[in-house]
């Protein structure tokens, strides 16, 4: 690989994001085994319960735009660094719990550090790699997503059954302390950018906007839409919403420059990415449904199940940074959710009753493989034509619509999937017909992915000036 920064060793521009980006996915999934434990512990109800999930997925995606602009403006390194060491101290908060509060508490300051995190760990590879060696250490990068959502779930399992439900936060404690330290020896500080200030305005209406939106998509399918929480934050982010837009048209420096909302990629990427969430997450719940309640796995089956998917989304990531390296992210993005929709028709078909796991090996290895193709070239379209200045903002808002994707696709999961019946709830015959209608409407979502794809443009004009 060939460096841009001759002062960050390249193996340490490769890895340390991706290690970064691989503590803030493990983080969504890891506390999911723990839940039981956790309500007992210290009295959570049913609907409490909820937030110490919600908590870390509501406060990240609503201050993404946050962290992409303080990268900008503070240096992705001193971002990343201290963003780091926040996640590390509020996990030690959350070990350490002894109110139900404290802990969604904690699980919102680790939202909120790893809002920070996200924008900076695409920052500084983007600062670190060129050309075909930025594509490679993308494709590295991509691999934390998929086997951080992963191996969350396998790690809760182990840490909880070793060392009780604490130790799923403790344990990020002395690896987000060494993984700051190493942060901090392998690459230089950037000198603050005047340029990429923060309007504090806009600022907050657009963290606002973002998390009520997040919270309405996650609290509406669990207790209705029609419920009054539901209804205010819907009409919170509204307000929100205008207020933002108000706010950018007088900031003398915007939350989101012009050059950032003109570039004709990333509003592609942005788009792209809230389908490749909205078919990850779908797909697996879906998956964990039909392990579970067609199949009759166990816990330790279920999460065995989910290995091949997450080996095949690694080789497709390989396979995804080689072809954009050759032929351009352009061609990878559009053959990846090609064959991502190939493999869930393909799924769709063989589900059923009698069909045992080697029957949806093909499908699921193909799904995944698509997917995996596509991922990191989804996020070098993104930056591909914006100002170096403002790669973290543009990083940031793709990453927003991201969370708003896999939100919404949950959403509009539960609420179709309740149109059609007890489908999550009832027999295994009306569970089945539920999972093969997700993953055909999830074939249709990837094969859209793909047709949006073809917009991207190939060869980007050279960024403007900041």
């Amino acid at each position: 690989m060939t460096a841009l920064s001759p002062a960050v060793p390249h193996r340490a521009g490769v890895l340390l994001p991706a290690l970064a980006h691989l503590l803030l996915t493990i983080d969504f999934t890891i506390v999911y085994v723990a839940l039981p434990d956790i309500a007992q512990a210290l009295g959570f109800t049913r609907q409490s319960l909820q937030w110490v999930v919600h908590g870390y997925t509501v406060a990240f995606g609503g201050f993404l735009l946050v962290g992409g602009r303080l990268a900008d403006r503070l240096g992705h390194r001193s971002v990343l660094a201290g963003a780091v060491l926040m996640f590390a101290l509020a996990s030690l908060l959350g070990g350490v719990a002894q109110h139900a509060v404290v802990l969604v508490l904690a699980r919102a300051l680790q939202g909120f550090a790893a809002a920070l995190m996200f924008p900076s760990t695409l920052g500084l590879v983007h600062q670190s790699f060129d050309g075909a060696a930025r594509a490679r250490a993308l494709a590295v990068w991509s691999l934390a997503g998929p086997t951080g959502l992963t191996l969350g779930s396998l790690l809760g399992g182990v840490l909880v059954s070793g060392f009780g439900w604490p130790a799923v936060f403790l344990v990020n404690v002395p690896l987000g302390v060494a993984l700051a330290a190493a942060l901090v020896w392998a690459f230089p500080k950037a000198e603050p950018s005047p340029a990429a200030r923060l309007d504090v305005r806009s600022a907050t209406a657009g963290t606002a906007c973002a998390a009520l939106v997040l919270a309405t998509l996650v609290q509406g399918p669990e207790t209705g839409w029609s419920d009054p929480r539901v209804l205010a934050c819907a009409a919170g982010a509204t307000l929100a919403g205008g207020t933002l837009w108000w706010c950018e048209a007088r900031a003398p420096q915007r939350l989101i420059p012009r050059a950032v909302w003109r570039a004709w990629n990333l509003r592609q990427a942005m788009a792209l990415t809230a389908l490749l969430m909205a078919t990850f997450m779908t797909f697996s719940f879906l998956q964990t449904l039909l392990f579970k309640d067609v199949l009759r796995f166990d816990a330790m089956r279920t999460g065995l199940a989910f290995a091949l998917p997450c080996a095949s989304q690694a080789v497709g990531a390989q396979w995804g940074g080689r072809i954009a390296s050759r032929s351009g992210f352009r061609v990878a993005v559009v053959a990846g959710f090609a064959i991502a929709a190939l493999g869930a028709l393909t799924l769709a078909y063989a589900v059923g009753l009698d069909a045992g796991y080697a029957a949806l090996a093909p499908g699921l290895f193909v799904t995944y493989f698509g997917q995996g193709i596509a991922f990191a070239p989804v996020w070098q379209a993104a930056t591909s034509d914006v100002p170096p200045s403002e790669h973290g903002v543009a990083s940031a808002l793709a990453s927003t619509t991201f969370q708003l994707g896999g939100a919404l696709g949950m959403a509009l999961l539960l609420a179709a999937v309740g149109e059609r019946g007890d489908g999550l709830t009832g027999t295994p015959m009306s569970t089945l017909a539920a999972v093969r209608w997700g993953f055909a409407s999830g074939a249709g979502a990837l094969l859209l992915a793909s047709v949006v794809g073809l917009r991207l443009r190939a060869s980007p004009p050279p960024p403007p000036a900041a």
